[in-house]
């Protein structure tokens, strides 16, 4: 992925331990299962798996609410809901990126 702005001296923890650096970030739009495009800003690092900041998420506007019977994150604007499923032993956002960032959806 080409990112820009890296910042080497930022480093995140990792689940074993480790430390991992920063190389950039990355904005780019991305549609959930619902229908609903979002444009999200990641920080690009050396993982398998994106993760998503519940306190970002939360500080954007949106209430995340984590259930059994139903897990989801609610737009407080607007009400509208994006349902995360518990996948694997943790819960998993379904989104899709469209390759070409130049293309709509």
């Amino acid at each position: 992925v080409q990112s820009s702005g890296a910042r080497p001296e930022v480093r995140y923890q990792i689940a074993d331990g480790s430390f991992i650096e920063n190389q950039g970030q990355k904005k780019f739009t991305a549609m959930t299962e619902t229908g609903t495009s979002h444009t999200i800003t990641a920080q690009v690092t050396d993982v398998h798996k994106a993760l998503l900041s519940v306190a970002k998420t939360v500080k954007a506007g949106n209430k995340v609410v984590f259930d059994e019977k139903g897990s989801y994150i609610e737009n407080k604007k607007d009400g509208t809901r994006t349902p995360i499923e518990w996948s694997n032993g943790g819960y998993a956002l379904k989104i899709w990126v469209h390759k070409n960032q130049g293309s709509p959806f």
